[in-house]
């Protein structure tokens, strides 16, 4: 009990720790508006878990239009510069960054799917005609007839 307690202190105040590290940087940025009340200083009193994901939600939805807005940005320039802005025929290369993130979150399953190494079982090649090391025959003593 007393090492749950513990390991649960040392992750809240890692989240305090986290958090109050993107708001110093996020005050850093001129660009970005100021910070809500989800970079307060911490508490004295434990916070509970659902208190401490709200806050992390909070400066998600905060960040969310600044985000959209730099990458959105950025892919234009790109684009631009490659000279792919309108010659593309791949429907895929027409869409915005963002557009294509969202449809594949989408799907979190297929997401998911695809994400995971296929594994499969295979079988080694002349594994059956040599079953032990011992038996495997070296360049020395092939073709000897014993003789």
């Amino acid at each position: 009990q007393e090492a749950a307690a513990a390991a649960a202190a040392e992750v809240e105040g890692l989240f305090e720790d986290l958090l109050g590290l993107r708001a110093a940087l996020w005050r850093q940025n001129s660009a970005l508006p100021t910070p809500g009340p989800w970079a307060g200083t911490r508490s004295a009193g434990k916070r509970s878990r659902d208190e401490m994901l709200s806050r992390l939600d909070g400066a998600d939805r905060e960040m969310e239009a600044f985000r959209d807005a730099t990458i959105d940005k950025w892919d234009g320039k790109v684009k631009t510069g490659a000279g792919t802005a309108a010659a593309s025929k791949f429907k895929a290369l027409n869409q915005s960054v963002l557009s294509q993130v969202q449809t594949v979150l989408e799907d979190s399953s297929r997401l998911v799917r695809r994400t995971r190494v296929k594994r499969s079982t295979y079988r080694v090649l002349g594994a059956a005609l040599f079953p032990s090391s011992d038996a495997v025959p070296t360049v020395e003593n092939q073709g000897e007839d014993g003789g």
